[in-house]
């Protein structure tokens, strides 16, 4: 039976509660389905989003996804047991406000940022282990809408279908004209692509087997070829590493150590993009271990950690629960060093989105507001 993802996730991240407590209202969950699957396709499609039709339709679903959401977040139950989960909720009802807003005001690029970036957070638990998916009953099926190879992976990895999201990036690569004509956008895909293939199903075959497409590629931009050839001697790396021992039965620890990689990587190549893969790596192993509750201080230490990473990972636009991981951290452990370490990287976070969107380098009101609230509870 066909079950609405944020149904899955919810259930996966809440504790067993009695009968009379189950308030969790499915049948908003079903509308949410609903809409997304009529909206993203719209917000995909880069010739169906510039129609007025498409807008008025996307603006009608959002506000409805924002009563939803809203809905949902006063029915969860309390539970102390993931302090992510309330943080997602809310994050989600927000963000479906505030893509409204700007879709209203004409302010397009962050609206469609945000209605991209909202199955991240209903399915964020999927995604906090190395193979934790669920199979997500949304189709792009809008009447007058065709989408491309490439917009239908974008849909399918939007939606967490990976396995679907694949089949049409492979087609993407094999697409020779398609590389040729768009370089960057051929570029884009085939990051995508490993990403999904290191983090989600955590393959380093499949890895390799991505790569050497890449290297037989005529089209592939220099810039590319020279981070493949550095990712390739990550997975080669990432292939023999020995599969017992002390240090491989933490997944805190591996992830400190992958983070640590690509910095190095980074520091020593000059490119930003030559630690993908232990950064990808990284990701995984520190959402292994949020999923496993801990004491406050070494959970505090993974949720900065995991944001930091988040940060590594932002141009692919995949796992980006960034924002999340460092308000979790300051309201894991207030009043504490880690939790005014992650009030500075959410400061610097928020400053640079305003600055990519504005050129100004101010926060806006409803950031102050946060970060108020935050500083509070940091320092």
């Amino acid at each position: 039976m066909k079950t609405f993802f944020l149904v899955l996730a919810i259930a996966a991240m809440t504790p067993q509660v009695a009968p009379a407590e189950e308030v969790i209202p499915r049948v908003e969950m079903k509308n949410m389905a609903l809409n997304l699957g009529a909206i993203l396709p719209l917000v995909i499609s880069d010739t169906a989003f510039e129609r007025p039709e498409s807008r008025r339709k996307i603006l009608t679903g959002l506000r409805s996804l924002a009563k939803s959401a809203h809905r949902i977040e006063y029915k969860l139950p309390v539970t102390n047991d993931d302090p992510l989960i309330g943080f997602v909720t809310v994050k989600l009802s927000r963000n479906f406000e505030v893509a409204a807003a700007d879709l209203a005001r004409g302010e397009t690029g962050r609206a469609r940022s945000l209605i991209r970036n909202a199955t991240a957070y209903c399915i964020s638990c999927h995604t906090r282990s190395a193979g934790g998916t669920a199979t997500i009953a949304i189709e792009p099926k809008v009447a007058g809408v065709e989408l491309s190879a490439l917009d239908l992976a974008e849909f399918y990895t939007a939606t967490r279908q990976f396995e679907k999201a694949i089949i049409h990036y492979e087609a993407v690569l094999n697409d020779q004209w398609f590389a040729q004509r768009y370089p960057h956008r051929w570029e884009f895909a085939a990051k995508k692509m490993l990403a999904i293939v290191v983090r989600v199903q955590s393959s380093p075959r499949l890895a390799l087997e991505l790569l050497a497409k890449i290297h037989q590629s005529n089209t592939v931009p220099a810039s590319l070829a020279r981070d493949a050839t550095i990712w390739r001697e990550s997975v080669k790396e990432w292939l023999a590493t020995p599969t017992k021992g002390a240090s491989v039965t933490d997944p805190l620890v591996r992830g400190k150590e992958q983070f640590e990689k690509g910095e190095a990587l980074v520091a020593k190549t000059g490119s930003r993009e030559a630690g993908l893969i232990p950064f990808l790596r990284a990701s995984a192993d520190l959402h292994e271990y949020l999923s496993l509750r801990r004491e406050a201080a070494p959970y505090a230490d993974a949720l900065f950690l995991a944001g930091r990473t988040a940060e590594q990972l932002a141009s692919l636009n995949l796992w980006t629960l960034r924002d999340s991981y460092f308000e979790a951290c300051i309201k894991v452990s207030p009043h504490s060093a880690i939790a005014r370490q992650c009030l500075e990287r959410f400061k610097m976070a928020q400053l640079a989105d305003t600055r990519s969107k504005t050129g100004a380098m101010v926060y806006a009101d409803d950031v102050r507001e946060r970060l108020d609230e935050l500083s509070h509870l940091a320092n």
